[in-house]
């Protein structure tokens, strides 16, 4: 009996020490199965590998850059400008529905990224979701609202849903912030024309392409 005592307490043992060096060793111990290894986030590396990325994507590299930002999120999946920069380079590849996600990723993680809402809502507005477009351009609006692209955009997104009277409130805006916003003016002529303010319209395209010759190219 006391050798059977003694055989029990020497196999506990054994399995702790098992346990201790699979926790040291950075692996996790699940009932019936081997042990199984836990990766800690890899911040510094994460920040290498999109440093990377970025430099691929300024030679043009786009599918380099790609491989690069994937491999960040590998060594830290909590790190939203990973995502934003894989979104960015999924937009440059054609491969809109991904960097969608991949934008909508970013914007969890990190929600006070100014840059990951508004490219975001450009994306989701271009793509025709004009009302998705806008919730993400009044997130940065929430956060900034001294910067007169935004409200552009936000109003051109009002336009498409022909709500011209909430888009000329954000065009004009836009202007109050910029005065010389070729883009704000003209498309604040188009909201006029189509609330029957042809006069005003007339005066607001004309002084938009006093300030830019070619600002019709450029308009929403």
């Amino acid at each position: 009996m006391i050798r059977n005592i003694c055989i029990l307490s020497a196999i506990v043992l054994l399995a702790g020490c098992i346990l201790d060096d699979g926790a040291k060793q950075g692996r996790e111990y699940v009932p019936g199965k081997p042990l199984q290894t836990v990766h800690a986030p890899n911040r510094t590396g994460s920040m290498l590998a999109v440093n990377e990325g970025i430099t691929a994507g300024n030679a043009d590299d786009d599918e380099g850059a790609l491989s690069h930002f994937e491999k960040a999120i590998e060594l830290d999946p909590g790190y939203g400008y990973a995502h934003m920069q894989k979104a960015r380079a999924l937009r440059e590849l054609g491969k809109i529905n991904d960097s969608v996600r991949s934008f909508e990723m970013s914007v969890q993680l990190e929600p006070d990224n100014q840059d990951a809402w508004y490219e975001y809502g450009i994306l989701v507005f271009s793509s025709g979701d004009a009302e998705g477009g806008i919730i993400a351009f009044e997130k940065v609006i929430k956060m900034n609202d001294t910067y007169p692209g935004i409200w552009t955009a936000k109003g051109s997104a009002h336009g498409k849903l022909k709500e011209y009277y909430r888009a000329l409130e954000a065009f004009d805006k836009a202007i109050e912030l910029n005065p010389n916003n070729a883009v704000a003016w003209s498309d604040k002529g188009r909201a006029l024309y189509f609330l029957g303010r042809e006069d005003e319209a007339n005066d607001a395209i004309a002084k938009a392409v006093e300030l830019d010759p070619y600002v019709d190219s450029k308009s929403g």
